[in-house]
């Protein structure tokens, strides 16, 4: 009579040896894009003209909280664990803005919704077409750009392909080369910018 009242209390101690593992569910750790472009020396700023960096999208497979991994040609893997503090759609358009204004010396280079930034001198319009990488190997970012005048008039337009090795196995690693993919992309759209008129 004793060996089935031993099993059941085994079996019970076992099951709350599960349940305590269970209880405790790893912490998601998140992260944000970083400015990095080299400051220049800021002009004079009568001679400089208001742009807003506006609208930016991102494929939809990379538009979500988690960190999307490459992992072959064709796949993907989704990390729970490792997270966005907020959305890449919010987050660009802040770093893209900073990064050109360092970049320009134009202080006047700033993020704004669509509705507010149409009083700018001039709008830019960034649509990355690709957005990926992996820790330990690279990140590999497409962007297609345009500057758009008050008056609606495209005046520049560019694309930027950039490969920016991953110096590390760990998600801070991949997101410092993500920050300085996205450095480049403002390089290639501050060349483009830097000597646009200021509207009179």
């Amino acid at each position: 009579m004793r060996r089935p009242a031993f099993a059941l209390a085994t079996s019970l101690a076992a099951c709350a040896v599960l349940a305590a593992g269970c209880g405790t569910s790893p912490t998601p750790q998140y992260y944000t894009l970083s400015v990095d472009a080299p400051s220049v020396a800021t002009a004079a700023a009568g001679d400089l003209p208001s742009i807003a960096v506006g609208v930016v999208t991102v494929p939809d497979a990379v538009d979500r909280p988690q960190f999307v991994v490459r992992t072959g040609t064709n796949e993907v893997r989704l990390e729970e664990l490792h997270r966005w503090a907020g959305s890449l759609k919010g987050a660009l358009p802040r770093v893209l803005a900073e990064n050109l204004a360092r970049a320009t010396g134009n202080p006047h280079v700033s993020a704004y919704p669509e509705s507010a930034s149409l009083g700018a001198d001039y709008r830019v319009l960034v649509d990355f077409q690709r957005f990926d990488g992996a820790p330990g190997s690279e990140v590999a970012l497409a962007a297609l750009w345009t500057v758009v005048a008050s008056n609606g008039d495209v005046v520049r337009s560019g694309r930027a392909n950039v490969r920016e090795p991953v110096a590390g196995n760990d998600y801070a690693a991949l997101v410092a080369a993500y920050s300085r993919g996205v450095s480049q992309v403002s390089g290639a759209i501050a060349a483009g910018i830097k000597d646009l008129p200021a509207k009179r």
